[in-house]
């Protein structure tokens, strides 16, 4: 936007001006204020657009700054930090000789493959006859599809090549229908 040439502006302009640096012309950038002022005296719309951001300008203006004192930072810091300290503490609290390892005790192993099984065995085996059936049906009720010979050809060496190309009408036969290539050696 550096680069663009400020001596004409539309709505859209105006509506990114107002949508950065508020309602006021004062506050909007040097270059761009004067073509932009031209344009709100000439378009009813950009008019209506800086008026509107300068009522939510006076709205915002009206409610007051919070106060932050450096106590409540303070408090606020040291409470984070002695929650970090919380989560550390059990680590650091392990027996000097024992070794710790990342890998599951293979009871958790167990554990969480029973509950796997209980849980999510029967919805996988929902899932798969509900697969198989719906194959099954789409294979059953597929309308056949012909295979005409539409061309002969003579290749390399007298041998002679036959190709089929399937007379089909919907997806599933144009999927599922074999299509060959026969040589002949002579």
């Amino acid at each position: 936007m550096a680069d663009r040439e400020w001596s004409t502006v539309d709505v859209e302009d105006i509506a990114a001006l107002t949508a950065v640096y508020g309602g006021n012309p004062a506050r909007w950038p040097a270059d761009r204020r004067a073509a932009a002022v031209r344009a709100l005296a000439m378009d009813g719309a950009a008019h209506e657009l800086v008026v509107n951001e300068a009522r939510l300008d006076a709205l915002l203006s009206m409610v007051a700054e919070p106060e932050i004192s450096a106590a409540r930072v303070d408090g606020v810091v040291a409470g984070a930090l002695a929650r970090l300290d919380a989560v550390t503490a059990p680590a650091a609290k392990a027996a000097p000789g024992k070794l710790d390892t990342f890998l599951p005790s293979p009871f958790d192993l167990m554990r969480t493959a029973l509950s796997w099984l209980s849980v999510r065995a029967p919805q996988a085996g929902w899932l798969a006859g509900a697969t198989a059936a719906g194959i099954l049906v789409g294979v059953m009720t597929m309308p056949s599809a012909t295979l005409p010979a539409t061309e002969t050809t003579t290749a390399q060496a007298g041998a002679t090549v036959e190709t089929a190309q399937a007379d089909v009408t919907d997806m599933p036969s144009l999927l599922f229908t074999s299509y060959t290539v026969e040589t002949h050696a002579q």
